[in-house]
């Protein structure tokens, strides 16, 4: 029995991670050259367009050089207690001999801790992390630290006050960040992070849906199962490009049990297992975090035809376009939204219309 090549998992790299080989390589490349603008990397793109697989893919392929020590970790109020827990984990055992040398801290299988007792302890992380980069320095190894989900944090600005002087003085340290599209927006009005925007951005775009329908062809007919024009046409429609999406609606059609032709009506039948998964996994989070009168905006866009005009929405909410105008630019700064021509307005996410159809029935 063939093992299903689909993987909706969150973070998982999937077998099938199409549509963004050329970055994971671009990134890749980039590592190994000190000038490039890649060594410090903000991917952003919304819920389930990939980024958490896009960096463990990355972080995977460094891992294979010596040259390189590679850390990761979340986005939390312990940054940089992981970072330096994580970068005695991962290092060697002759590395390890190295930093059980430093004074003032002590490792151990459960983390270390301070010996420093007149210095603040801020300082002693930038001390003590300063000398083991000193140290992978003298051993010709780089260190990449992956940070997924960033967020405006008094962590994440001690960090990056960190790093920019380790940058400044020749470390051979790279970053690469993950965050939602608003989040990345909101560091532009701290000052200590504002060289992080000066960095290389990465956009995970949808992936192009040429490589979807070819990817649905190529894994059925593996198991010798082809499509019917409309089904494998209707199957990659549905997706519009979401990586989430892609991996859920093949999924679940690879656990379905299936004549030699896949139908139309095979894809429809799995639809509401998908759309279960995807409202609760992506859209329902998403809805969270926004305002009521951002919820009205898309509300009122799920109630007529995609693409929809902007005074069409007006109407239906009975405010002027200008007053609905810093509701849309936020709406596309989220990605939460899309403009597919001029003053028209689509969902970015699929389903999404039949999301608030299905809240509207049971509020």
């Amino acid at each position: 029995m063939i093992r299903n090549p689909f993987n909706p998992q969150f973070g998982k790299i999937p077998p099938f991670f199409i549509g963004r080989q050329e970055i994971v390589a671009k990134i890749s490349d980039g590592l190994n050259d000190t000038n490039s603008p890649y060594r410090t990397t903000l991917v952003s793109g919304m819920r389930g367009s990939g980024k958490t697989s896009l960096i463990t893919d990355i972080a995977k392929e460094m891992n294979n050089s010596e040259e390189w020590l590679v850390v990761n970790v979340p986005m939390n109020e312990n940054l940089l207690v992981n970072i330096l827990g994580m970068l005695y984990k991962k290092a060697t055992p002759k590395m390890k001999k190295i930093f059980d040398r430093l004074n003032g801290v002590s490792f151990s299988a459960l983390g270390f801790s301070f010996q420093i007792n007149e210095k603040s302890q801020e300082f002693s992380y930038q001390v003590i992390f300063t000398e083991m980069l000193e140290i992978l320095k003298e051993n010709g190894i780089s260190l990449l630290i992956t940070i997924d989900e960033i967020q405006n944090s008094v962590q994440l600005r001690e960090f990056a006050s960190m790093y920019q002087v380790w940058i400044r003085e020749e470390y051979d340290i790279a970053i690469i960040m993950t965050g939602l599209p608003h989040q990345i927006s909101e560091l532009q009005n701290e000052e200590v992070l504002t060289f992080l925007l000066r960095s290389k951005r990465v956009f995970l775009e949808p992936i192009h849906l040429m490589d979807i329908h070819a990817t649905y062809q190529r894994s059925f007919a593996s198991k010798g199962i082809t499509f019917e024009t409309e089904a494998i046409d209707f199957a990659t429609k549905s997706t519009k490009g979401y990586a989430y999406v892609f991996q859920l609606l093949g999924y679940y059609l690879w656990e379905k049990e299936l004549h030699e032709k896949i139908t139309k009506e095979d894809i429809l039948t799995i639809l509401p297992a998908v759309q279960e998964e995807l409202f609760r996994n992506v859209i329902s989070k998403v809805i969270s975090e926004l305002s009521d009168m951002d919820i009205q905006f898309l509300e009122a866009m799920s109630k007529n035809d995609l693409p929809v005009k902007l005074q069409t929405i007006s109407e239906e909410l009975g405010k002027p376009n200008n007053y609905l105008a810093n509701y849309r630019a936020r709406l596309l700064d989220c990605g939460i939204i899309i403009s597919p021509r001029y003053a028209y307005l689509d969902f970015s996410i699929p389903f999404m219309k039949e999301y608030f159809e299905l809240r509207k029935r049971l509020m």
